[in-house]
């Protein structure tokens, strides 16, 4: 201890931080929660759920684990917003985020939180001030993809990602072969549970009622499935991330099964896109084998829709709609949209409820410019690798994530499918973890150890 340190007094209550003041903070604390507590004690459970996952990173971790293995079975809607709906999952996904940003701020990633803060900030302030339309639940859902893949960096950057692999291999595979043997056998309906109450028929083709599972309409099972596939065939071809072979098939399969049962068109063109790029990337021993597994499962398709009435049916309407009403309709909100953005190109007009099947323009109106360079700048901070980082756990998986992302984005609003994109989220921080994760720094693992685990 250096002389000056030495003739420095101690700290004692009072010095530094009058005892009046700590005095008066902690009565007003304890008035408000007793307040609270007597009006509205759900408010008092509610900030006492949030400390949890503030202060405690294994309860964040078990949470989120626990969420993206039962998500896909069961999510039920527990607060209406308008037309909005607000569920289960998206109330856990924003707890976790907010625990993972605690644990960034004493872990080394204080400089990517402040930046995914003051960005998600920004986004609010452009979309929403001076606005009376706009509300924050349609400013959230471009970016509950950004927040997951910043919360699975967060939360397990440290720690070995296998059980939440395995979470969402296990929960893929057993939700989307639910959704298909729902759609097969309606009597079968483990989802009663996530459907909302005044919505209990979404589409049909035809005399089919496309799939549906826990995630309310078919276009969100359709992405779910496809990046379910995109998860199996990067662990299958490339062993990254690490799943057993015959359960990276099981993903794979049951993924195709619930796509192909919700109809989603703009999911299967992002999916091929997908499966093509990854297909490139394989070895070049593997890759003339791959296309001719693809040649032949494509055969197989066909020869079955051919052979089947039903599945004619099916096929010859989603092929005509494609390119009449479907296409016609999506042209005209297409134009809304740039009208709209020509009306404001700077801010664009607000975060409100929209039609538009294509989130390029959609949000390019609704936030403009501005909002557009926000959206890229969190792209860059979440989808990127942190500071101290050399190597990914998966780019083939990411690449091919974002791939399917963005060209299914073109006939649909697959960045804003919140009942969708945290599974998206969620896989995306997974590929960016590090296949040897390091341990934490000197300084960092004595302040953990103060906090606790």
């Amino acid at each position: 201890m250096s002389p000056e340190a030495a003739a420095r007094p101690a700290w004692r209550p009072g010095h530094g931080v009058p005892l009046t003041f700590l005095g008066t903070f902690a009565v007003v604390v304890a008035a408000g929660m007793a307040y609270l507590a007597n009006e509205k004690p759900v408010y008092v459970l509610g900030i006492t759920g949030l400390c949890v996952f503030l202060f405690f990173p294994r309860v964040c971790r078990l949470v989120f684990v626990g969420t993206i293995a039962i998500g896909p079975m069961f999510n039920p809607p527990v607060v209406g917003l308008g037309s909005g709906r607000v569920y289960v999952v998206q109330i856990l996904m924003v707890c976790t985020f907010l625990g993972a940003i605690s644990v960034a701020a004493r872990s080394g990633l204080h400089g990517p939180a402040t930046q995914v803060l003051v960005l998600t900030v920004l986004l609010i302030g452009v979309e929403t001030v001076g606005r009376a339309d706009s509300g924050l639940a349609w400013v959230y859902r471009p970016l509950q993809v950004f927040f997951v893949a910043f919360t699975v960096v967060a939360l397990f950057r440290h720690h070995a990602p296998r059980p939440l692999v395995l979470a969402l291999a296990w929960g893929s595979t057993i939700g989307c072969t639910a959704a298909s043997v729902n759609a097969l056998f309606p009597a079968f309906d483990p989802f009663r549970f996530s459907r909302p109450s005044d919505l209990p028929f979404v589409s049909a083709i035809g005399g089919f009622a496309r799939a549906t599972g826990a995630f309310t309409y078919p276009n969100n099972l359709g992405t779910y499935g496809a990046y379910a596939v995109i998860f199996g065939a990067s662990a299958w071809l490339f062993g990254r991330p690490d799943l057993p072979r015959k359960l990276a098939v099981a993903v794979m399969a049951s993924g195709a099964s619930a796509l192909l049962l919700a109809g989603s068109r703009a999911a299967g063109l992002g999916l091929t896109c997908a499966i093509l790029y990854l297909t490139y990337r394989a070895a070049p021993g593997r890759r003339v084998v791959l296309i001719g597994a693809e040649v032949v499962v494509g055969l197989i398709v066909v020869t079955a829709v051919l052979s089947s009435p039903t599945a004619r049916e099916i096929t010859d309407q989603r092929v005509q709609s494609a390119t009449g009403i479907s296409l016609t309709g999506r042209i005209d909100d297409w134009r809304g949209s740039l009208r709209e953005f020509r009306k404001s190109p700077l801010i664009g007009t607000g975060a409100s409820e929209s039609r538009t099947d294509n989130f390029w323009l959609l949000y390019l109106a609704q936030a403009g410019a501005a909002g557009i360079v926000i959206l890229a700048a969190l792209a860059r901070v979440t989808f990127a690798l942190h500071p101290g980082r050399a190597r990914e756990l998966a780019p083939e998986m990411r690449a091919g994530l974002l791939l399917a992302l963005c060209v299914s984005g073109l006939l649909q609003d697959s960045l804003g499918q919140t009942l969708t994109t945290w599974f998206l989220g969620a896989l995306i921080g997974v590929a960016l973890l590090d296949p040897a994760p390091p341990a934490p720094e000197p300084a960092v693992a004595d302040l953990l150890a103060a906090v606790g685990p």
